[in-house]
């Protein structure tokens, strides 16, 4: 294994963490959208769910979708799993901190790796750098943070 960089365990481990996090901000929408929805009746057999909670549910949703977007583009370039983990994200060619943009296009590379049935996550088990498909095509490098530290934020 190459020195520094983050393991496929330790990428898997981050995941699954993250996937708690992002399924907890889920379902927080889900319940205030069903405890705000009317009850049933003879009127309105299947309401909708209040204003309030389809507010709520849409606002879980795209916090969903900015946890990954917005903490891996801060300069420690951690979600809440990779910093459990011990390890982060960063530029390919120089160990820098992603940036939002670049941030964003990591994300878009992961949705399009979803087209690959799994294979592009996979690839980090075999791949010499530990890189998967979203990896590459974003030209990062997850490594561990106590060998290349985040910057100091004062």
């Amino acid at each position: 294994m190459a020195y520094g960089l983050a393991s496929f365990g330790e990428r898997v481990g981050a995941t699954l963490v993250d996937g708690l996090v992002i399924g907890a901000i889920y379902i927080f929408g889900i319940v205030v959208a069903v405890i705000t929805t009317p009850t049933a009746t003879f009127e309105n057999p299947e309401p909708s769910p209040s204003a309030l909670g389809g507010l709520v549910l849409v606002i879980a949703w795209l916090g969903a979708l900015a946890y990954p977007i917005i903490l891996e583009g801060r300069p420690e370039g951690q979600t809440i799993g990779k910093k459990a983990l011990g390890i982060r994200v960063v530029r390919k060619d120089n160990g820098a901190p992603l940036g939002y943009g670049l941030s964003i296009g990591r994300f878009l590379a992961r949705l399009a790796e979803g087209f690959t049935f799994g294979i592009g996550l996979l690839w980090a088990a075999w791949d010499p750098m530990h890189q998967t498909l979203h990896d590459k095509m974003a030209g990062t490098l997850v490594v561990r943070s106590a060998v290349y530290p985040p910057p100091r934020t004062h």
